[in-house]
This record gives C-alpha cells, sequence and structure tokens, in this order.
C-alpha cells in the first residue's frame, strides 16, 4: 500500500506540472515537477509490479481454498 500511495503522489505531481506546462506558467517549476513526478513513477512501477508479484503468489499459496469460493470452483 505504501508504495501505491508513493505511485500515486508521482502521478499527481507529474500531471500537476504537465499542466502547468500545457498552460505556460511556471516554466522552470513545472518541468522540474513533471521530471521528477515520471522519475519516480519510472522507478516505482517495476518495484510494485515484484511486489505486488510476491503477495499474489503468497496469498494463492496460503488461501487456496478461500479463493476458490468467488470464482465457483469450491468443492465441499
Amino acid at each position: 500500500m505504501l508504495l501505491a500511495s508513493y505511485l500515486t503522489g508521482a502521478f499527481c505531481v507529474a500531471a500537476t506540472g504537465a499542466w502547468y506546462v500545457l498552460r505556460r506558467e511556471y516554466h522552470a517549476e513545472s518541468r522540474i515537477m513533471l521530471r521528477m513526478g515520471l522519475g519516480l513513477a519510472a522507478v516505482l512501477i517495476p518495484i510494485q509490479l515484484f511486489f505486488g508479484h510476491l503477495c499474489g503468489g503468497y496469498g494463492q499459496q496460503v488461501s487456496a481454498c478461500q479463493n476458490g469460493g468467488d470464482r465457483g470452483t469450491l468443492e465441499r
């Protein structure tokens, strides 16, 4: 969850910087915001994918019985 919140913040900063670039306001600051937001997102996305894969695999192994009920494949 912490990585996801950092990713959300990075995209919010990048979006605000892009908005200022399009409006041609705060030229230096907007380019820094855009660069920092996209740079942080570029670093965090592979990390989030890796940890998400680890957590999904762990959840599948530990609670395989509980996951079958939502798919209609739960056997009694």
